[in-house]
């Protein structure tokens, strides 16, 4: 349909084939006027005319188009090519989650951690704008090469997210769509009933499988990439109803760990888990030490701590002046202790939201 050398739109040259899946196709194209690097995602073209596939595709881009989120990948612009629809996104380079796992075994815990971290402040932003995944999995989860950290997470396709505002039932959801291992009970049970507590089951799946190179409860795959029976997939579905997760078997997880994951994020009623993403994380960053700001943050007792170190007065100072700003814009306060060379910076009470905010600032000075 697309090939090198294509220009669509009169902007964007393609460039190569980056992957193919389900839905479509997406290639490395290149902006004609600016000369940045892009992805451009097209529908397939079988596909063009499926009511369905079109507004899955146009909740994809409408998601990733306004959601605005460092953890969630960007899109920026979105047309028609030959009668085929294309959503064009910002260009990162890394791997998948999946081959992640694959290539390498079970991350470290901490590793682990703030990778979920990361996904839980990614899908709580689309849970405060009323969206709901439905299809988190370790295939939709790209970590981005960065130098600044090891793992910078982008989740990916939103294509059958649902919107808690949308008023019709065709809209809302139908049966059975997700992918079997990472759907919650009730996606199977009551899927025209299910709220963002399916994507919070998911992010227990993914924490499950990170630790372990597997999911709780595996689905037996042909060797030649054939759908596997009814009957095996009924089966699948039947243990993700009614079985427990198996414990963990690792030996180095913190205290805690493997109870809230198995009884915290996978826990078969909706209620008994945790109502929010923000609740996620703050129980990732009390059992793993794992803060929303990076590693030189340190945690003492509930408080936020970060030294720096920098022999020109007059860095330290602007940092000084930065930090007073932006906790008076919060109104909160900050303690600050300045013996030059040295730098200390105190939040009291650990506030999460002062303490992304100086840290972002930092990142965006040099620091």
């Amino acid at each position: 349909m697309f090939k090198a050398g294509d220009i669509v739109d009169g902007r964007y040259k393609i460039v190569r084939p980056i992957a193919e899946g389900g839905m479509g196709s997406v290639f490395l194209a290149e902006h004609l006027l600016i000369g940045r690097k892009v992805a451009v995602k097209f529908l397939r073209a079988d596909l063009v005319h499926d009511a369905t596939a079109l507004r899955r595709f146009m909740n994809e881009a409408w998601a990733a188009g306004t959601l605005g989120h460092p953890n969630i990948v960007a899109s920026t612009d979105m047309g028609f090519c030959n009668d085929v629809p294309y959503i064009v996104y910002e260009y990162v380079e890394g791997r998948l989650l999946s081959e992640q796992i694959v290539h390498y075994g079970p991350l470290p815990v901490a590793r682990a951690l703030a990778v979920a971290w990361q996904i839980a402040a990614a899908l709580g932003a689309a849970h405060d704008a009323g969206i709901v995944h439905r299809d988190l999995k370790s295939d939709n989860i790209f970590l981005v090469r960065r130098t600044d950290e090891q793992d910078h997470v982008k989740v990916l396709d939103f294509g059958i997210s649902r919107f808690l505002t949308a008023s019709d039932r065709t809209a809302a959801g139908s049966p059975l769509i997700g992918t079997p291992e990472f759907m919650a009970p009730e996606q199977i049970l009551a899927p025209d009933r299910i709220d963002k507590r399916v994507d919070i089951y998911a992010l227990g799946i993914l924490l499950y499988e990170m630790l372990t190179r597997h999911v709780p409860f595996p689905l037996a795959r042909e060797a030649d990439g054939t759908p596997p029976p009814v009957e095996t997939v009924h089966a699948l579905l039947g243990r993700i109803c009614e079985e427990p997760p198996p414990p963990i078997a690792r030996t180095d997880l913190p205290p805690g760990l493997d109870d809230m994951i198995r009884g915290k994020l996978l826990a078969k009623q909706p209620r008994q888990r945790f109502s929010t993403m923000r609740e996620v994380r703050e129980a990732i960053e009390l059992l793993g030490g794992v803060l929303p700001i990076g590693q030189r943050w340190t945690r003492h007792g509930a408080d936020l701590r970060l030294d720096l170190e920098n022999h020109a007065m007059t860095a330290l100072a602007s940092v000084v002046a930065a930090v007073a700003v932006i906790a008076d814009g919060l109104g909160l306060a900050v303690h600050v202790d300045l013996r030059a060379p040295s730098l200390r910076i105190t939040i009291p009470g650990g506030d999460r939201k002062l303490a992304e905010d100086i840290e972002a600032w930092l990142r965006a000075n040099g620091w």
